[in-house]
């Protein structure tokens, strides 16, 4: 039963059909601070879940009217519950039943009997896990919705909004009229990008790693990237030199980073300036770099992004904390998100009054191994 000052606590839903067991589960988290629900089966195990969104979820597999299975893939459907972190408790030692768990996206596999030792350290490190992801996000927020996102949809609306009031209140050439439509649809497409970052984003707060993790082909992203840039002349230009390999992240977050930075140097760099993108397996990362020259009359300003959201050693190279306006702040935002989301960096290089570069680190694909119980 939940108590009137459960809100003041972490809530730890256990669900059991085993009487004997559960008593035990329920004295050893309750000792611990923590406010226990309990479930005696499937169903209603998915009932109280729903109801009071506990903040870590233990259940067993073999269970009355729907398994462990069904209530982990139910909960995985519904956006309160989809995001807690789900630790199965089973008597099931098989490879076959751990490598099913945790392929479905469990957080954890316990195996009966566990020690109070083992169960309360595997429930405060998922814990503590969500409590990092929900800082970092409302963090992450703060900073570019609150901070950046009215100034920087504010110039594209700015454009749009003076070009419509000249076309609505003066007498003009088809030749001015043409142009003020032109600008129309420019400042039209750079806000619509910002939307599609936006949404990305939004899509990125409400999804968290699962333990299977997934995998794309950079060579399948190339070639995406130059379906999406076929019409941009200068992207005819771009020096590639890419490590074909298989990185830990899903194709279209890879694609969205790639798409992200070349945009970058395609706005930022001269007509005739080269541009250079190249990836590298360095170990068990791939460092994708993006290199390019500014335009002369590049202006440096002191907006930044928070200087501890950029890391990364490298002895070579000078890591500034302030972002010049060479580059498209939300945009990169995105990719620091996306990247860091995998474990990841994004390290931005300002290597000369005109030379600019851009790294991410990512993450190689890995094969299905078992976690370790914490």
């Amino acid at each position: 039963m939940v108590r009137e000052n459960s809100k003041l606590k972490k809530t730890v839903l256990v669900i059991e059909d085993s009487s004997e067991i559960m008593e035990s589960l329920v004295d050893i988290i309750d000792a611990a601070g923590y406010e226990v629900i309990s479930a005696v089966n499937g169903r209603e195990g998915i009932e109280k879940a729903l109801e009071f969104q506990p903040d870590v979820i233990i259940s067993d597999i073999i269970m009355p009217e729907i398994d462990g299975y069904g209530v982990f893939n139910e909960l995985k459907k519904h956006p309160k519950t989809m995001v807690v972190p789900f630790l199965f408790l089973s008597a099931c030692r098989e490879p076959d039943d751990i490598r099913k768990g945790m392929t479905l996206g469990a957080d954890d596999y316990i195996p009966k009997p566990v020690s109070a030792t083992e169960l309360l350290e595997a429930i405060r490190t998922r814990i503590a896990k969500t409590d990092g992801i929900k800082q970092w996000v409302d963090d992450f927020v703060k900073y570019v919705v609150t901070e950046n996102m009215p100034q920087e949809f504010g110039f594209p609306l700015q454009k749009i909004n003076t070009a419509a009031i000249l076309l609505k209140n003066q007498p003009m050439s088809y030749q001015r009229v043409k142009e003020h439509a032109e600008t129309i649809f420019s400042a039209g497409n750079t806000l619509l990008k910002l939307i599609e970052n936006f949404m990305v984003s939004r899509k990125l707060h409400i999804s968290e790693i699962t333990s299977h993790a997934p995998s794309s082909s950079v060579e399948l992203v190339r070639q995406k990237l130059d379906s999406h840039f076929e019409k941009n002349q200068k992207y005819g230009k771009i020096e590639f030199d890419l490590q074909s390999g298989v990185l830990g992240l899903p194709q279209p977050e890879l694609l969205k980073i790639f798409c992200a930075l070349t945009e970058n140097a395609l706005k930022y760099s001269g007509q005739t300036f080269p541009i250079k993108i190249s990836g590298r397996f360095d170990g068990e990362i791939y460092i994708l770099r993006v290199s390019y020259l500014v335009e002369p009359e590049a202006k440096i300003s002191n907006t930044a992004l928070p200087s501890d959201k950029i890391s990364g050693n490298n002895s070579k190279q000078q890591v500034v904390s302030e972002y010049p306006e060479r580059y498209d702040k939300y945009s990169l935002a995105t990719v620091m998100l996306i990247a860091e989301k995998y474990g990841g960096q994004l390290l931005v290089t300002h290597e000369s009054d005109s030379s600019e570069a851009i790294s991410v680190f990512l993450p190689i694909a890995r094969p299905f191994t078992r976690n370790s119980v914490d």
